[in-house]
């Protein structure tokens, strides 16, 4: 009777391994992905929310988080995304992009003072874009 495993099996074993892995690992990624996604709604959701309340309790002029959005001159790095919060020419009066950081997402986001979170693959997003259901 012999004991313990031979070459060629362990090397079954290591490539099925290796085969399982393959398979799951891009969706696992994925996943990521779409869970950041959704966690840079919610916070457009929050800032969105704080941008328009600082706006009711100020003067109707001053955009209280341009240039200082929570820290670090007009953008801050939370998680996975970049938020900007900007001041606009048109009736919006300001906006807040949101940008992944590589590898973290494909949507880029944007919101305004209407209250209507918009999103694009690939690039910065803007008012035209295609809202979030």
């Amino acid at each position: 009777m012999r004991k313990g495993f031979t070459l060629i099996e362990l090397m079954i074993v290591i490539a099925i391994i290796a085969i399982i892995a393959a398979i799951a690992i891009p969706n696992l990624l994925s996943a990521r992905k779409s869970a950041n996604e959704s966690r840079a709604i919610g916070n457009m959701r929050t800032l969105y929310t704080q941008q328009a309340q600082l706006n009711l309790e100020l003067r109707p002029n001053l955009y209280p988080l341009e240039g200082t959005t929570i820290s670090n001159g007009g953008s801050c790095d939370v998680g996975s995304y970049i938020y900007t919060v900007s001041t606009t020419t048109g009736d919006a009066v300001w906006e807040i992009t949101a940008d992944p950081k590589p590898g973290a997402g494909n949507k880029y986001f944007y919101v305004n003072a209407t209250g209507i979170i918009r999103f694009i693959l690939g690039g910065t997003a803007a008012e035209t874009d295609t809202p979030i259901e």
